[in-house]
């Protein structure tokens, strides 16, 4: 996020938002056009927007950010459809399914959210990460959900019955770095080390 989002307290829409290869900015082969242009600005957030998303058919727009709520806008018609509250705080991202039928947000408590789109009935509240769910994505067919985190792993769950199906953590600093018998060092150092991925041999039955 750029600071220009950061100070965003709605959403804007434009007639195109791709880049080509080149930046250039609003071009498709169908519709050449020279810039993006503005086709509404959508307010109603009482804090920044922290993420928006489209469904495929770019009829249904979602936002959420740190008032904690999510809202739900019909791009026709640039009309406010639903304000849903999220339970645990301000809303870092949001994701809509293919259909436009399902909504996830991820928190900043580390919480993800799913409702029902666009009437905003809640389906589910998924527990697992350690620090703020960042971003969120659903699957094309609306059954698994993924989301990304400051804890440094990415849950994929089951939207159908709310079971994290797998954890993914990225390497950390010091992955499988072999400090066994390593000197020199204090135990609060040795410590920080095993945290960041270290492997003290000694320490394994």
């Amino acid at each position: 996020m750029g600071p220009t989002l950061r100070k965003l307290r709605g959403a804007a829409l434009f007639a195109e938002a791709s880049s080509g290869p080149n930046g250039d900015y609003g071009r498709s082969p169908a519709t050449p056009v020279s810039r993006d242009r503005l086709r509404a600005t959508l307010s109603g957030h009482t804090g920044p927007v922290w993420g928006v998303a489209l469904s495929v058919d770019g009829r249904l727009l979602a936002s959420g950010g740190l008032d904690g709520t999510v809202r739900l806008w019909d791009v026709p018609s640039v009309r406010l459809l639903a304000t849903l509250q999220s339970q645990t705080g301000p809303v870092c991202g949001v994701a809509l399914s293919a259909d436009g039928r399902l909504l996830s947000s991820g928190n900043f408590d580390g919480t993800v959210q799913l409702w029902q789109a666009p009437e905003g009935q809640p389906l589910a509240t998924l527990s697992g990460h350690t620090g703020p769910a960042y971003r969120v994505a659903l699957s094309a067919d609306g059954r698994l959900l993924a989301s990304g985190g400051q804890d440094g792993t990415v849950r994929l769950w089951e939207v159908s019955s709310g079971a994290c199906l797998r954890t993914l953590r990225s390497d950390r600093q010091y992955e499988r770095m072999n400090i066994t018998g390593l000197t020199g060092i204090t135990p609060a150092q040795r410590a920080a080390l095993l945290a960041l991925g270290a492997v003290d041999r000694q320490d394994q039955p």
